[in-house]
């Protein structure tokens, strides 16, 4: 694939998400629960533009410029109305846009830190989407039963059990992906890592922390 071709397509699969979001935000009156998590679990698809990605430098650029990116449209939602409205699309929660920053910043880290080891790579970037995501929807809908750390938002049991579920399928497709083994007990035990970390992250850290453990632990039992 061309750096154009990737440029055009990952620009599109951003637009094309936003502008999905905030359609629904608006038009569609969904709630920020559905638009924040089906942002953040749809954002994870650029795990497979990752894989075409014609350099290195092409595959650390594009994400480093979302996280500018993002990180600007935070500043000008305060300043201006009309930035208020696009940036609805967000749903951010309270305290800003630092969650959804770390997302695109982690994707700049494990590109550069994981781009000879793509099965790593798109394993931790398919765990942060899939299991982040559906652990808090899952855990605002049918969690019973809550726990809460100090430094962390409330947590339930059914969202850390979603979270598990997830990081493991995110993990195993990751490796699906990119043609590499991978026994189905590490996709669950890595899963199982990703869902404990989630759960004790400190808030809206755990976009840089679920995949960073994950990768590492992929990593250090390879």
């Amino acid at each position: 694939m061309s750096g154009a071709a990737f440029f055009f397509l990952s620009a599109g699969l951003a637009v094309g998400v936003w502008l999905l979001s905030l359609v629904g935000r608006h038009w569609l009156h969904l709630s920020p629960l559905v638009t924040r998590n089906g942002l953040h679990i749809a954002a994870g698809l650029w795990g497979w533009l990752w894989l075409q990605a014609p350099s290195y430098g092409w595959a650390v650029v594009l994400p480093i410029t979302a996280t500018a990116g993002l990180f600007i449209a935070d500043w000008a939602r305060q300043r201006w109305v009309l930035m208020r409205w696009l940036a609805a699309a967000f749903a951010w929660k309270e305290g800003g846009s630092h969650g959804a920053v770390l997302f695109p910043a982690s994707l700049t880290l494990l590109s550069a830190l994981f781009w000879q080891d793509k099965a790593i790579g798109t394993a931790a970037i398919f765990a942060l989407a899939l299991g982040d995501g559906m652990a808090d929807a899952v855990g605002r809908y049918w969690g019973r039963i809550r726990f809460q750390f100090p430094w962390t938002g409330i947590r339930t049991l059914t969202g850390s059990l979603a979270c598990w579920f997830f990081c493991a399928l995110g993990v195993f497709l990751g490796y699906l992906a990119t043609n590499t083994p991978l026994p189905i007990w590490v996709a669950f035990a890595t899963g199982a890592l990703g869902a404990l970390v989630e759960a004790v992250s400190p808030r809206m850290l755990d976009n840089l922390l679920v995949p960073g453990v994950v990768a590492l632990f992929l990593w250090v039992i390879r």
